[in-house]
Parts: C-alpha cells; structure tokens; sequence
C-alpha cells in the first residue's frame, strides 16, 4: 500500500486565493537614488500599506509591488508610484 505524499501545502486545497500575508516593493533606479527602500517580505497589514517616503526632491518615483500567500505563491507585478510635489513658492 502506498499513499502519495502531499506537498506542505497544496493551494487548491489548503490556500486561499486573495489571502495574502506579506508583500514586497522593489522600486526602480530613480526611487532608490532619491532614498526609497526596497522592502522585501514585510508582514501585510490589514490596510493600508504605508510607504516610508525620504525628504526626496519633487517628482514621481515608480516601483512594484508583490504580495505572497502562506503557501508562497506570489502575484503578478503590480505598477505603483509615489508623487511628491514641489514646496509652493510664497510671492
């Protein structure tokens, strides 16, 4: 008699999609020169995501975020950014 082992987990049967736990944000060259920080497997909280955002020059900064389940399948790239606009000028 045999019995086919089963992985320590299975998604189909033990994960349920939209049920992640962790999530990371990889940002691109310009974010990281300005002083953004990766951040890689961070527990994902209930809501929302709060970005820790550097005294950087004014512009738009472009990363991707993942998010993973407890099984560790991990989403498709998800395209975010961050604004940061100019100090007003006082005439």
């Amino acid at each position: 008699m045999f019995y086919r082992q089963l992985p320590e987990c299975e998604p189909d049967v033990f994960c349920t999609t939209g049920t992640p736990t962790q999530y990371n944000i990889v940002w691109d060259a310009g974010a990281l020169s300005a002083g953004f920080a990766n951040v890689t497997l961070a527990t994902l909280p209930s809501s929302p995501i709060v970005i820790s955002v550097p005294p950087a020059s004014a512009g738009i900064y472009a990363g991707t975020l993942t998010v993973k389940n407890a099984c560790g399948n991990t989403s498709a790239n998800n395209a975010i950014s961050v604004t940061i606009n100019a100090v007003p000028t006082i005439a």
